[in-house]
């Protein structure tokens, strides 16, 4: 990544922890950061429950359940909460079907810590 990438990247960081934008400008910068993050093919978000049953990503792992929809081959919800509240899920589509199984641990953080982010940005703005 080049430097000037990396400020960007920090930038629109920051924009998301403070959660001063509209909600649908910080679900962009999340959308942007976890595409960039985890190569993926898309990203989107859903608010509320899940749609169906598919892989979670947390902090630790990626959550396989049994009886994951067959639609779902590529894809991976990733929570995004605010104090304990399910705000909705960011659903990440990646590349090839590994069900994100092959991410890292920083990968992992990274990621969990973004939809951390965008969860209490969410939580900010309709407090307001």
């Amino acid at each position: 990544m080049t430097k000037q990438a990396e400020i960007t990247a920090i930038y629109r960081r920051a924009e998301l922890a403070a959660g001063t934008d509209e909600p649908g400008r910080l679900v962009a910068i999340t959308v942007k950061e976890l595409t960039r993050l985890l190569d993926l093919k898309s990203c989107r978000y859903v608010s509320g429950p899940l749609p169906c049953v598919m892989p979670e990503l947390t902090h630790f792992s990626v959550r396989v359940p049994a009886n994951v929809d067959r639609d779902v081959h590529s894809l991976v919800a990733l929570p995004v909460r605010a104090h304990g509240r399910l705000q909705g899920h960011l659903i990440m589509a990646f590349p090839t079907d590994t069900t994100g199984t092959s991410l890292t641990a920083d990968q992992r953080h990274a990621a969990a810590a973004l939809a951390d982010q965008l969860g209490i940005g969410l939580l900010r703005f309709h407090d307001r």
